[in-house]
């Protein structure tokens, strides 16, 4: 128990992005661990607990928010280091912002958008009505033949 106190008050909580709450996950994490509750990762030789091992992962979940803010909450990598299934963590549930990409085209003017969890590629691509793929919009974006499309990834 010692170790773990020690761990976790070691730790450096930086709010590397307003939407991802890293003191709660650190409380989490001492919770679990310090309870006997973290288990080996997919890649251990060895399945015994070992909240090291979900300190250093969660360090470097930390780590990455700092170098990637703009790509926060950073789902896959929290996933990849398995700090929900392993070390006891609640996967943060916010949303990256939305990018903006501008494409060059042929002449006409307007605007598509992609949303990805609800449109659809039989949508007009509008903002009322987006399309699913940035596939389809590239697409219509070369049909329709403006100098310059921009479309919203939602």
């Amino acid at each position: 128990m010692l170790l773990c106190v020690a761990l976790s008050a070691a730790h450096g909580v930086h709010a590397a992005n307003a939407d991802v709450d890293l003191a709660t996950m650190w409380r989490q994490l001492k919770s679990h661990c310090c309870a006997g509750r973290c288990v080996a990762h997919s890649g251990a030789k060895e399945q015994t607990a070992n909240s090291t091992d979900c300190h250093g992962r969660m360090l470097t979940y930390e780590y990455a928010l700092t170098k990637l803010t703009k790509r926060a909450p950073l789902l896959a990598t929290f996933t990849a280091l398995e700090l929900h299934s392993s070390c006891g963590i609640t996967p943060p549930t916010a949303t990256p912002a939305p990018v903006f990409v501008a494409l060059p085209a042929g002449a006409g003017a307007g605007s598509f958008y992609v949303d990805y969890a609800s449109g659809s590629d039989s949508a007009s691509g509008n903002a009322s009505s987006p399309f699913k793929t940035v596939h389809k919009a590239l697409a219509a974006t070369r049909a329709g033949g403006a100098k310059t499309r921009t479309w919203e990834l939602m």
